[in-house]
């Protein structure tokens, strides 16, 4: 069996493009592939959160050499995201209420504040939830 010479480049230039872009895959910043998985304080729906969480689950960490940091940020965020898609916010409202009361007790506490910013955050309320 012969390879005609258009073959053979067609052949050498994918086994290039192989060999480089498995080499280049050995050392990726996670900020060159993240704009597909980045955080947004809209709301989404479950299944939409759900398939975010699983693109970041499936990606090889081992591979990610700089800004790893971005990554499991992202990730954490994803897995809030979910927690996020229910329905029922009558315990959050009454989480904040609470805070409230404590952060008037002892105001600009940090552990109140940074809660403050969870629990709005899960209301999609990112004014309030920046605010704090």
């Amino acid at each position: 069996m012969t390879i005609k010479k258009t073959h053979k480049k067609e052949l050498t230039f994918f086994i290039f493009i192989f060999f480089y872009l498995n080499t280049f895959s050995q050392n990726i910043d996670y900020k060159d592939i993240r704009k597909g998985f980045e955080p947004s304080c809209n709301s989404i729906d479950r299944l939409a959160a759900r398939q975010n969480n699983l693109k970041l689950v499936n990606i090889d960490t081992t591979k990610i050499k700089e800004n790893i940091d971005l990554y499991y940020s992202d990730l954490g965020w994803s897995y809030a995201k979910l927690v996020r898609t229910k329905k029922d916010t009558t315990e959050i409202k009454s989480t904040i209420k609470s805070y409230k009361k404590s952060d008037f007790d002892k105001p600009n506490d940090s552990n109140t504040l940074w809660q403050h910013t969870y629990f709005y955050d899960l209301l999609d309320d990112c004014e309030n939830g920046e605010f704090y």
